[in-house]
């Protein structure tokens, strides 16, 4: 389910300074704003998103950013098996391409634009 909100912004805050994930009412939200780049949900880096991303995945911790070859076991790591981490994990959110908007065509859950001067 996709919900667009509509905001201004002061004149000293651009759209760059907006986080690309907000949690509002406990619930983990994207925050797409156009013409900026999308935020890949896998390595958290900005300018892709995950199904383009090639960061590896290691199948012994199941975790990104190393292989199989260079994982190590840490007391964290150990007691966590098989607890996954709600915040890490952002497979169940849809990356900038598969938002849709009402109308049908790509929209976006947060649009943003300036404004002169806040009321």
């Amino acid at each position: 389910m996709n919900k667009e909100v509509s905001m201004t912004l002061h004149d000293a805050v651009s759209t760059s300074d907006l986080p690309h994930m907000i949690k509002v009412y406990g619930v983990q939200s994207l925050v797409i704003v156009p013409g900026r780049p999308p935020l890949c949900l896998r390595c958290k880096k900005v300018g892709h998103i995950r199904k383009q991303c090639r960061v590896p995945k290691c199948t012994k911790c199941n975790k990104f950013g190393h292989e199989d070859n260079e994982c190590y076991a840490t007391y964290d790591t150990v007691l966590r098996r098989g607890d996954e981490d709600a915040e890490s994990n952002h497979d169940q959110f849809m990356d900038v391409s598969e938002v849709v908007g009402a109308n049908g065509e790509g929209g976006a859950s947060m649009v943003v634009g300036p404004v002169d001067s806040l009321p």
